[in-house]
């Protein structure tokens, strides 16, 4: 038997699809998936690169097949009805009676599957990260990204000097993750200490499964995000507001908030900076990058370094798996 799965735009936006159904649970019981992307392919599109990268994640998922077509009209219904099947009761409800019918197969679907608000996607790395006794903390720079989402380089080696040199350097091993070539010399160059997560990744399947086994994580809004909360990985999410930007408008009104990062804003080990719930209401609370000040990010670093504990967060808070 095979379901499709459609997914769409950016990397981030494909992941958030991909774990919304729990492909790898029920592959256990002998369910195959078609995935689709439903994005313009053409080596000149800007969704070429965002397909490779996919291809060679899902390369390393059996049960996935990644078809080289566009998905048919008769494909997405049968997409629509499963994501309607496992996904969260709340989201884009419009009426009483479609809450409760849907909160009805939500609780029964709980007891069969073991259904959660969202499925870790679980890949193997083919070699795992050299053994160290420290904290390893990824910094995903991020300055690859849309514009909105970029950070001045000095800020960021404020920040990761900061860190090498502060009461916690002993305990911290600083890991950076970034596409730009130009960028990461800079920061190498700069701080010869740190290690570059790409160069121990052989494609972007590798990729995702090194950063599962980070203890600690700091980012821009990306997919990285994602893969820290399926593996509950201690975090500081930087979140710049997306109302200037045409591309992410469907985020202005942010009625669906949770879904549309996941769950992360309710997560225990997350800590969001750049949005703030009061009551039902969510707002963004910074406006540019170039408000955040770099003390801010140090803080909640250090924050989370607590939180880790004196021993590996690997061997406690990971142990919760969301893939059960």
């Amino acid at each position: 038997m095979k379901l499709p799965i459609v997914l769409c735009e950016g990397i981030g936006d494909s992941l958030f699809i991909l774990s919304l159904i729990p492909h790898q649970r029920l592959a256990q019981l002998g369910i195959r998936f078609e995935v689709y992307y439903d994005s313009p392919l053409h080596p000149s599109s800007p969704y070429w690169f965002v397909y490779r990268l996919l291809k060679e994640l899902i390369a390393k998922l059996p049960h996935l097949e990644l078809m080289e077509t566009p998905p048919t009209p008769s494909i997405r219904r049968r997409y629509q009805i499963l994501q309607r099947l496992f996904r969260r009761r709340y989201i884009y409800v419009n009426s009483q009676r479609s809450a409760r019918w849907e909160g009805r197969i939500w609780h029964g679907l709980q007891g069969v599957l073991g259904v959660r608000p969202y499925y870790a996607i679980a890949v193997a790395p083919k070699t795992p990260l050299p053994p160290t006794s420290k904290h390893r903390l990824l910094i995903h720079t991020h300055l690859d990204g849309a514009p909105f989402k970029r950070w001045k380089m000095e800020s960021w080696i404020e920040v990761i000097q900061a860190l090498l040199t502060g009461s916690n350097a002993d305990k911290i091993e600083v890991w950076v993750l970034e596409w730009n070539a130009e960028a990461i010399h800079v920061l190498r160059q700069r701080m010869p200490q740190i290690m570059w997560l790409k160069e121990y990744a052989a494609d972007f399947g590798e990729l995702v499964a090194l950063t599962a086994s980070m203890d600690l994580f700091v980012g821009v809004d990306s997919w990285t995000k994602y893969v820290a909360a399926w593996n509950c990985i201690p975090s500081v999410i930087i979140i710049p507001s997306h109302l200037e930007n045409a591309h992410c408008g469907r985020l202005e009104a942010l009625t669906c908030v949770d879904w549309l990062f996941n769950g992360i804003f309710k997560h225990p080990l997350m800590k969001v900076i750049g949005i703030e719930i009061r009551g039902d209401k969510v707002e963004y609370s910074l406006d540019s990058m170039d408000q955040l000040s770099p003390v801010t990010v140090i803080e909640q670093i250090e924050k989370l370094h607590l939180l880790a504990g004196s021993s590996n967060p690997q061997a406690t808070s990971k142990t919760q798996s969301v893939t059960e």
